[in-house]
């Protein structure tokens, strides 16, 4: 059949021809990187156990899944290839003109390119390093060194994450790879109503009547790369449902250009802060990444990963701070009185140091639950990690602004510093006091449609009567404060984090008694009670820092690692610590508003908000 065929060369040239060869296509080179890339690749076999039942929220009913107290490792061969491939990234971080940098630039992209440091989960055909969490978060530490932290990791999570998870073939080719190859920048932006729009619910985007564009009228305050970035991921409203006299929103999630038009910007101060305004931005439809109304689903996925971030920005932040300050004391120490021998020192130091193993503990303990199994519920977890971290690092700089003093008040002193990069960790994108309340509502709602029907007879003791009786005798013990500790945790840690492990067992149950206590006395009124949710989500933030501490030293003590005999003092420490804190918010918890100052606070504010200012008058004031 093939008789009459004839192979053509591509390129025909004369057997004696001193002319150079011609080259076989006009993007030979390209062809030849792309083999040369797909030749070095090294297949990674992602092999996830099932999903668990969530951890944190089960601890709101006293389930504890025991198998997570085996502090989860990575293999071998797995650690051997993240530490190689760390090394040049640490070395090309550290250089100066990197490291110090203060503005994103299009040079600084591309080397970060150069060095695959965009898209660290994104496919390593298109350049990226299709890391684990564990590893993301690894480099992440890596790249908090460096001064463009906040603008870098907020690109990579928020921007490149949702693109790699969400978008379209169309989009990855269109956006993906140029994010990823450093010729563009992204900004995250949820959509708020104009301030000046009397519509409160107002949707902020709106389809066109042929379905084929969309238009975008909006704001958002304070968005990292709001002034540079070339792509802007933005969350608009979409949709109104309306149910039973309650507005139900949905949202979708877009992919705008800064060419589109419409977009300004404003700075409005450090960390490439910006307010942004999307004024009747028009958008293609196939610029909705993850599908139309599904706005939900996509920040649910990446909102954790997100908020787990945090985690590693903080240790770094707190690991500098403590060795700067230990420094700061060993050369301002003089024989024979050494400052640093000093009890007050010792303790602020030991404080500190305790704090930190906690914050690296907890990071990397809820890093594996999303790598080791499949869908893995970590909302929750992810939350806790980004409060806890956040708010160590702002105390533990505003601790050490207090012993250095009064020299750290400059702000061009590294603690002050070390003070602003913490505050701002608090605040951007989530405010630690708004994620406290989900926390706890998050974790109560799961309770509440486990043990529903206890709680309602809880709260009709009348039709129950027999049935509280018999709780009245068998919660007698965690009634008065002194539960039996039937968990047994201990046995499944070394023998020595017994003490650390009856203390965690002792919160854990008193924990289970405080939320039923609260939903059964609130009911579906809890969610106004916001004094109470704090307290509850405090001490389960403090819980969960217990199993991770408690955990990982007991790893480290059986494995037999570096310094394990202090990670098994750091653990008992924090536990210790954690231990009083969380006795104390769930005692004003359990023993409601007699013990607490709540009431008169409320008093105080009602009679700020009738006056509108600030009432008693001057203390040298008098009538008569």
């Amino acid at each position: 059949m093939l008789k009459n065929v004839k192979l053509r060369p591509l390129v025909t040239f004369s057997k004696y021809s001193t002319q150079p060869v011609a080259k076989e296509t006009s993007d030979y080179e390209n062809r030849i990187k792309e083999f040369e890339k797909i030749s070095n690749l090294q297949q990674k076999i992602k092999t996830k156990k099932p999903q668990r039942a969530p951890f944190v929220k089960n601890l709101f009913l006293g389930v504890f899944d025991t198998d997570l107290l085996a502090y989860p490792e990575i293999r071998n061969e797995e650690l051997n290839n993240l530490n190689k491939n760390l090394e040049p990234v640490q070395t090309f971080l550290q250089q100066p003109e990197i490291k110090n940098c203060d503005k994103i630039t299009r040079d600084f992209l591309r080397k970060m390119s150069n060095e695959r440091l965009l898209g660290l989960q994104a496919s390593e055909l298109i350049g990226g390093r299709d890391l684990s969490m564990s590893e993301m978060c690894r480099f992440f530490e890596t790249i908090s060194e460096t001064n463009l932290k906040n603008s870098l990791i907020n690109n990579e999570v928020l921007g490149i994450q949702t693109l790699v998870k969400f978008g379209s073939d169309q989009l990855k080719r269109k956006y993906l790879e140029k994010l990823v190859g450093g010729e563009a920048l992204s900004a995250f932006c949820v959509l708020e109503p104009h301030s000046t729009n009397i519509e409160i619910g107002k949707r902020t985007g709106v389809k066109s009547l042929d379905g084929k564009t969309w238009v975008l009228n909006g704001e958002r305050k304070s968005v990292l790369n709001g002034s540079n970035a070339d792509f802007y991921v933005v969350v608009a409203n979409t949709e109104n449902i309306n149910k039973d006299e309650i507005t139900e929103k949905k949202f979708s999630v877009f992919l705008v250009e800064r060419d589109f038009g419409g977009i300004t910007s404003s700075s409005c101060g450090s960390h490439d802060l910006s307010d942004v305004v999307f004024d009747n931005i028009t958008v293609p439809h196939e610029n909705i990444i993850g599908g139309e109304n599904c706005g939900e689903q996509i920040l649910t996925d990446i909102y954790p990963q997100f908020r787990l971030s945090t985690g590693p920005i903080c240790s770094i932040l707190v690991k500098n701070l403590i060795n700067n300050v230990t420094q700061h004391f060993i050369n301002i120490s003089k024989k024979p009185n050494l400052l640093y021998e000093t009890d007050a020192i010792r303790t602020k130091l030991g404080q500190l140091t305790t704090s930190l193993y906690a914050i690296d503990s907890m990071v990397y303990f809820t890093s594996s639950l999303v790598d080791d199994y499949e869908n893995q519920d970590t909302e929750l977890e992810t939350s806790i990690v980004k409060v806890f971290a956040s708010e160590q690092a702002f105390l533990n700089t505003s601790t050490c602004l207090d012993l250095i003093a009064p020299d750290s008040v400059f702000a061009n002193h590294w603690c002050n510093k070390f003070h602003s990069e913490a505050s701002s960790q608090v605040i951007l994108n989530d405010s630690n006091d708004n994620l406290k309340t989900l926390i706890a509502l998050f974790g109560l709602r799961h309770a509440g449609e486990k043990i529903n029907d206890t709680i309602k007879k809880i709260r009709n003791p009348f039709y129950y009567s027999s049935y509280i009786f018999k709780r009245m005798w068998t919660h007698r013990r965690i009634a008065e404060d002194n539960p039996k500790l039937n968990l047994f945790l201990h046995h499944y840690l070394h023998p020595s984090s017994i003490s650390a492990a009856q203390h965690l067992e002792y919160c854990v149950l008193r924990f289970q008694y405080a939320t039923e206590t609260l939903l059964a006395r609130h009911g579906a009124e809890i969610i106004h009670k916001h004094q109470d949710l704090r307290r509850l989500a405090n001490a389960i933030i403090d819980i969960y820092a217990m199993v991770a501490c408690i955990s990982r030293s007991s790893r480290s003590y059986c494995i037999g690692l570096q310094h394990a005999d202090y990670e098994m003092v750091l653990a008992n420490a924090f536990t210790f610590g954690a231990l009083e804190r969380v006795k104390s918010n769930l005692n004003k918890i359990i023993d409601g508003a007699i013990s607490t100052n709540d009431e008169n606070y409320r008093v105080v504010a009602k009679r700020l908000f009738e006056l509108k200012q600030y009432y008693p008058v001057h203390p040298l004031t008098r009538n008569f």
